[in-house]
């Protein structure tokens, strides 16, 4: 049972992971074999659908709740569905994720591609039962150390661990979002309790947490406090996985008092539920459920193996103590309850002998060896609906054979006299009684006095537009209320709220309010929550709350404004930063507002140019970006000049950011960048059209233009094979130099002059290299180039169209976003495997975007080719291709920006061409944006 300081919780997580990695799915026996059962067989619950007795009203159910009836499930190891599923009418399973974020040794590299959790969901899935996680990962990160409650607390504000660690939630989340069922993740076992002992007036907000500070781009903006990391875990959810329903940990002790070991008096609890509702509530953030565990270990495991002289048993009162806070605390916070960790021992059976994997409790023979059903109805009324059992450590009960000692029937003790049913450690009761509940007919959930829905006029909208909001309310009584509907942001914080004082409500008959709320010029992009709550008329306690009426996504987007090139930014001269940029120092420099971009910019195309590095390594850049990413903008070795051409969004403040990860922590790097067009958020601009890519100019063979170009003078191409229209002001595409007698750098503009202000790929000689563009039209729409070189140098230019920019509606709009990585062959992320030379793989962004997104932006970036070649990607591709987007020596990480359609079910298509048919390389994509039509 839990202490006031540290509920001990133990977990073989760590011993298990090895095994698993090696060898998903394990299939474990949920079943035993068959043995004469006991002549007197324990009571079932006598209940069936009609329910419990009346009860006091109650929060409402989640919407996607699986069940209208109390479930029950269990802890069950990978492969084990099938068995559990044979073995009774379970609804529920848990899996702890755990091993630390930074150890590599966390979940995500128990199963190659970090593949564990979908395994685990796609068997549970095909057995019809909902999986549940237990995301326990901060304890077991480093540095931790110490005691429990100070290594959570120290991980919980370390800059370095908590980058890891919001990286680790997204990717479970892109996971689990890749689902359409209901999947439930509960968060940080105990965590919430260690905070609930160290904050100051039960305030979240006062202890602190590195969210905004880890430089995670998904939690920028977040408070650094346990209020932020809570505010966190519901943002990530919104974006990546809406159909996960998240819950916050009840730790009882976090009030530094323990109900039931400390025998605290009835009259007590419900100041002590309340204050543990208060400390949830200022977290600010909206879960969907609670969960708590009554007990981690059997009563008799912590009486004899840890000594605690028989505090552990549980007798009537302190059960009425447990239903008594359960109800406090869900009516405090308004969410439901569900029972995890549950121990699985008994006093009935025989096998229940105290040794090892057969110690004796009295939770399951409590609730479901009742015949009358009164013990599991008041804990059903308190507000819980589900139990799931297992034991916390290695040693408690199991429900299956998992000592491997087959069919046990010592000599009874404490009057356990019944012979086992089978050879599960508990000598088969839980089962049996679990199979009785569910023959008599599983409890329906007791309801709320009231029910509340709500509909939005539309699944997304834009800024500026307005949204309705319905709202519908039903009372089971006649009565008169406070009906306040609430709306919240992507963030968690309310936005603002309708309260629709003195309604009468009339018993079952419903009433609806339609409100409207307008996103103005500059909401905050995502998902927005609408919440209703009911209060006695002129306000007070809530007597219903729905956490999650209704929910729609406000986009930002924008229409493009094309520019020359125009330089805002280099180290070298002062502009923009004086200074070099050092290693892992991430630095900031303004965008809107200066040259010819406006203000109210909100995201822009241009080039960006590392010189000067001291050693190899990468830069990475954004709205904003912590001091060590995880993603980047452009690869490099020391001393080679590099440029790759961006699309990416502009931070609130019309900031980019810039971070230099080198080799050292010493390491410095010049920057450049030139800026070549710029969105507004508005749609009275030009707007997008893509384009399958199509080369346009191919020197080598006379495509576009005849001849290779010579240093310092200037050509000029036209765009209009691809199909570009006359009136276009801008085209999106590829540039390519190849066959360079020297080193030196092009430029591409609308028109060009010598010497050109600006670059847009950088190279050294005999070097492919490419770099994605967004270039301004001149007349007759055509695009000028130039090659600075020494005089005599001569190259050849390649340039491959993947789309154009036409004033007016139309085309597709602009939609920035905080760069995420989608595809990472080297982790399994998105692609499997490594590509292999002439091998089409596709891929898909539907996790990333909207449905009807034409086109994304993104950035490409090698890595570990076994030769040269080049990687084209494109909605479709045939073998072999006529277009290009990245080109690479051997041994050489590369990176390039792209703007490309993709096709109607949102994928896309990469094909590596190397030199050789056994040729390989890993393949990045981080996204940065999406083009969806103007609306």
């Amino acid at each position: 049972m839990s202490t006031t300081t540290s509920p001990r919780r133990r977990l073989l997580v760590l011993a298990a992971a090895a095994t698993l990695a090696l060898a998903f799915p394990i299939a474990t026996s949920a079943t035993s074999p068959a043995t004469t059962a006991a002549a007197a067989a324990p009571a079932a619950p006598a209940v069936n659908a009609a329910g419990p007795a009346a009860v006091a009203p109650l929060p409402e159910i989640p919407a996607t709740w699986p069940s209208t009836h109390l479930e029950v499930g269990l802890t069950d190891s990978p492969g084990g569905a099938a068995a559990l599923h044979s073995s009774g009418a379970y609804k529920f399973r848990y899996q702890y994720l755990a091993g630390g974020v930074n150890t590599g040794a966390g979940w995500s590299t128990w199963n190659a591609g970090a593949k564990f959790a979908d395994y685990y969901v796609d068997e549970s899935v095909a057995q019809g039962i909902t999986p549940v996680f237990i995301y326990y990962q901060l304890l077991q990160s480093n540095p931790a150390g110490g005691a429990e409650n100070t290594a959570d607390l120290n991980n919980l504000k370390n800059t370095s661990t908590m980058h890891s660690y919001w990286a680790d939630v997204r990717l479970l989340l892109q996971h689990l979002g890749a689902y359409s069922q209901t999947i439930v993740v509960d968060i940080e076992p105990d965590l919430w309790g260690y905070i609930q002992q160290a904050s100051s007036g039960d305030d979240g907000a006062t202890v602190p947490a590195a969210v905004a500070s880890s430089g995670d781009a998904d939690v920028a903006g977040l408070p650094n406090n346990a209020d932020g990391f809570a505010r966190a875990y519901i943002k990530l959810r919104d974006k990546y996985a809406p159909n996960v329903l998240l819950g916050y940990e009840l730790s009882m002790w976090g009030t530094l008092t323990d109900p039931i070991t400390q025998n605290t008096p009835l009259a007590n609890i419900d100041a002590l539920a309340a204050r543990s509702a208060a400390f949830q509530q200022s977290l600010g953030a909206a879960f969907d459920l609670v969960f708590t565990d009554p007990a981690d270990r059997d009563a008799a495991f912590d009486q004899i193996i840890n000594g605690d002289g028989g505090v552990s048993w549980w007798d009537d009162t302190d059960y009425a103590r447990f239903d008594r806070y359960v109800s406090g605390f869900v009516n405090g916070v308004g969410l439901r309850m569900v029972l995890w960790q549950i121990p699985l021992g008994n006093t009935k059976m025989r096998a229940m002998n105290n040794t090892w994997g057969h110690y004796q409790d009295n939770h399951v023979q409590r609730w479901f060896d009742d015949a009358t059903a009164t013990h599991l109805a008041a804990t059903v009324n308190s507000g819980v609906i589900a139990m799931l059992f297992g034991g916390g450590a290695d040693g408690t009960t199991s429900a299956t054979d998992a000592r491997q000692d087959g069919v046990t029937n010592p000599s009874p003790i404490n009057g356990n006299s019944l012979v086992s049913y089978n050879a599960d450690d508990d000598g088969g009761y839980f089962r049996h009684q679990v199979n009785a509940y569910y023959a008599a007919g599983a409890m329906s959930l007791p309801g709320s006095t009231f029910a509340t829905s709500a509909t939005v006029g539309s699944a997304t909208i834009f800024q500026t537009q307005s949204q309705s909001i319905t709202s519908t309310a039903l009372s089971a009584e006649t009565t008169t209320v406070l009906i306040d509907v609430q709306l919240f942001g992507p963030t968690g914080s309310l936005v603002t709220h309708w309260a629709h004082d003195n309604v009468a409500l009339t018993a079952g008959n419903a009433q609806s309010f339609t409100d409207h709320w307008s996103a103005g010029s500059s909401p905050s992009a995502g998902t927005y929550t609408v919440k209703i709550a009911i209060e006695p008329a002129g306000g007070g306690s809530q007597l219903d709350f729905n956490s999650s009426a209704a929910r729609f996504t406000v986009r930002i987007g924008g229409t493009y404004v094309a520019a020359s090139p125009t330089r805002i930014l280099d180290t070298r001269t002062g502009l923009g930063l004086t200074n070099r940029f050092v290693s892992h120092t991430p630095r900031s420099f303004h965008v809107a507002g200066t040259a010819s971009v406006p203000s109210n910019a909100i995201a822009v195309t241009g080039n960006l140019t590392v010189t000067g590095q001291t050693s190899a390594g990468y830069v990475t850049l954004g709205p904003t970006v912590p001091a060590t990413p995880d993603f980047s903008t452009i690869n490099f070795p020391r001393g080679d000049d590099r440029a790759n051409g961006v699309t990416v969004a502009l931070a609130g403040d019309g900031t980019l950011a810039a971070v230099f990860v080198g080799s050292t922590g010493s390491s410095t790097i010049q920057l450049v960048f030139d800026v070549s067009g710029y969105f507004l958020p508005d749609f009275g601009n030009a707007s997008y059209f893509a384009l399958p890519p199509y080369r346009v100019l191919d020197t080598r063979n006379g495509t576009g233009a005849t001849g290779k170009l010579t240093a310092n003078s200037p050509r000029s191409f036209t765009v209009a094979a691809a199909g570009v229209p006359s009136a276009a002001v801008a085209v999106t595409g590829n540039l390519t130099v190849t066959g360079q007698s020297k080193a030196g750098f092009v430029a591409l503009g609308p028109v060009l002059l010598s010497p050109a202000a600006f670059s847009t790929l950088n190279f050294p000689a005999r070097d492919d290299r490419a770099n994605n563009v967004t270039v301004q039209l001149g007349a007759n729409r055509t695009v000028g180039a130039i090659y600075v070189a020494p005089a005599g140098a001569t190259t050849h230019l390649i340039f491959d169209v993947t789309g154009y920019y036409l004033d007016g509606p139309g085309g597709a709009a602009y939609f920035p976003i905080s760069p995420v990585r989608t595809v990472d062959t080297r982790s399994g992320l998105g692609l499997a495997k490594a590509l292999t030379s002439g091998a089409i793989k596709p891929f898909s962004m539907a996790a990333f975007v909207p449905t009807g997104t034409v086109a994304v932006s993104g950035n490409v970036t090698v890595a570990g080719q076994s030769t040269g070649g080049f990687v084209a990607i494109a909605p479709s591709l045939t073998w072999p291709t006529s277009t290009s987007t990245i080109n690479f020596p051997v041994r050489d990480d590369r990176a390039n920006g792209i703007v490309v359609p993709v096709d109607g079910s949102l994928g896309l298509s990469a094909v590596f061409g190397g030199a050789s048919s056994k040729a390989t390389t890993h393949l990045i994509f981080d996204l940065t944006g999406y083009f969806a039509p103007v609306p």
